[in-house]
């Protein structure tokens, strides 16, 4: 009788867990990027309103995207890593989150383009990776290729393997199925 609850109770937290965990996602950020603009909304209204803060904080994300190509905002944020990158603890956080949103800016990056299959962490046993750079040149002279090893299911850290060419697997696999099937714990599989 307790076993099959316990089933039942499984299958139903496991039905709703993606929807919770989405939905949780979502509402911190809305609360987040709500905090930043709530003065301005209790400005104009006089009082906060998180969907409110939330939808100029878009706006104001949008708007910065529309001129980040014109000259002056350039300058602007150009001269703003000058300065932040003489902080020395804010300069290792700001480069890293800097590096970490141009591997998924498909305009200005070629890393995680291309999911492969590495030997990690044992050879004979592979492991989905993602180059991130394929020329590396050690002491002037060694060239390896940097893969990233994402850990499952939390993608955003793992480990960077430095490879020969040779010991890399590539395969026909667009980097949106390797991540979910990294993240699914291997549960995903890709139709190909």
């Amino acid at each position: 009788m307790f076993e099959k609850i316990y089933k039942t109770f499984l299958s139903g937290l496991f039905l709703l867990l993606p929807l919770m965990i989405t939905l949780g996602l979502i509402m911190y950020i809305v609360n987040f990027v709500g905090r930043f603009t709530s003065p301005l909304v209790m400005l104009i209204f006089g009082k906060n309103y998180t969907g409110v803060g939330f939808i100029f904080g878009v706006l104001i994300i949008l708007g910065i995207g529309t001129f980040s190509n014109q000259y002056v905002v350039k300058k602007f944020f150009h001269w703003l890593e000058v300065v932040i990158n003489k902080i020395p603890v804010v300069k290792t956080i700001y480069s890293s989150i800097r590096d970490i949103g141009k591997m998924f800016d498909k305009d200005k990056s070629s890393s995680f383009k291309k999911a492969v299959l590495v030997d990690y962490p044992l050879k004979g046993s592979k492991c989905i990776g993602f180059i991130t750079n394929d020329e590396c040149i050690f002491d002037g002279k060694l060239s390896k290729t940097a893969v990233f090893v994402p850990t499952t299911p939390n993608p955003t850290s793992g480990f960077l393997l430095y490879v020969d060419k040779k010991d890399i697997t590539f395969i026909d696999l667009p980097v949106e199925d390797a991540i979910k099937m990294v993240v699914s714990l291997g549960v995903y599989s890709s139709k190909k």
